[in-house]
């Protein structure tokens, strides 16, 4: 595993276990959100300019719900492996 997919990896449960405590419900399921600033800030800081998925990250709102960024997380990590 490369440097950028340990820290990816690293971002990514930031993320996560800055949303534990958050509870889904079927009621309403999009009303949990995740702050990505902290992803962001990884992927301005730590990924190469001309890499796809600093833009992809980047290009994400500030806030995503927690369906959306686990759906999104496998696309980036085989991003990066593409990339690495």
């Amino acid at each position: 595993m490369s440097r950028l997919q340990k820290l990816l990896e690293e971002a990514l449960k930031a993320t996560l276990e800055e949303s534990k405590g958050l509870e889904i419900t079927k009621a309403i399921p999009k009303a949990n959100k995740l702050d990505m600033r902290r992803l962001k800030d990884f992927a301005l800081k730590s990924l190469p300019e001309d890499s796809k998925l600093k833009a992809l990250i980047l290009s994400e709102k500030d806030e995503i719900s927690v369906e959306e960024f686990l759906a999104k997380m496998s696309v980036w990590l085989k991003l990066l492996a593409l990339e690495s």
